[in-house]
């Protein structure tokens, strides 16, 4: 593990986290380069993690400056006071010498926590709308299913077959049909949550997709409750439809 001090602004090190450090195959004292210009000696090596930290790369400001071609420029600075009762004080006293924008470490998390809620209601809502669509799509498929079936399924009741089982085979396709949907939708969507999962993984650290068996149990529920809404209103229209009627439009 290595420490920067000031005295490294100059001497083009550097200290990577473990991830990184692993897939640049460096130890402490080898020599490596960052974004294919700056070339750095190593100086520590973080502990491994299994955080974003294993994905860092610690190097002095101008060693940063020049292998991301950005000369002058800086993104952000943190600054650590040293009792907490200084914050407001140094706050005050940055925003009227430092031209740029100044926030507290609460502040920040309150912002970011802010665009997390709108970045989930924004989720919230793209999954609303496919499931809507799902939805839309499986009654499409069962009103034109249960209007075709109408002859046969008079047929049956007059032979006996009660209405409420001529509605649930109607209940049963719909059922089968949206599980069929979610069937397929896991089998294509699992592979591309693993790939994904191990992508971000391996270079930051952190899987951002995983599946789960309750995922799993989730979708398939949903696509169930998909399929059993959008049956009933077409079940119980053939179903009840006069026998003498369902035949003559068959």
């Amino acid at each position: 593990m290595g420490f920067l001090e000031p005295r490294d602004e100059d001497m083009g090190v550097a200290v990577l986290g473990d991830r990184v450090a692993r897939q640049l195959g460096v130890r402490v004292g080898d020599e490596t380069t960052l974004a294919g210009e700056a070339r750095v000696r190593v100086i520590g090596v973080l502990a491994p993690t299994d955080t974003l930290t294993d994905a860092f790369v610690i190097a002095p400001l101008g060693t940063l400056q020049r292998a991301l071609g950005v000369p002058g420029l800086i993104s952000l600075v943190a600054v650590e006071v040293e009792r907490e009762a200084d914050v407001g004080r140094v706050e005050r006293a940055l925003r009227e010498h430092v031209d740029g924008e100044v926030q507290t470490q609460g502040a920040f998390r309150d912002v970011l926590a802010s665009l997390l809620r709108s970045a989930e209601l924004l989720q919230r809502a793209i999954a609303g709308v496919a499931l809507l669509v799902g939805f839309l799509g499986v009654l499409t498929t069962l009103t034109a299913t249960g209007f075709e079936r109408r002859a046969e399924l008079a047929t049956l009741r007059a032979l006996g077959l009660r209405p409420a089982r001529a509605a649930g085979l109607l209940v049963l396709d719909g059922l089968l049909l949206s599980g069929a949907g979610g069937m397929a939708g896991v089998v294509l969507g699992a592979p591309l949550a693993l790939g994904v999962g191990a992508l971000t993984a391996r270079t930051v650290g952190v899987r951002a997709a995983v599946l789960t068996p309750g995922v799993l149990a989730a979708v398939l529920a949903v696509s169930a409750l998909i399929g059993l809404l959008a049956a009933l209103p077409v079940a119980w229209a053939v179903s009840r439809q006069p026998i003498h009627e369902a035949l003559r439009a068959g």
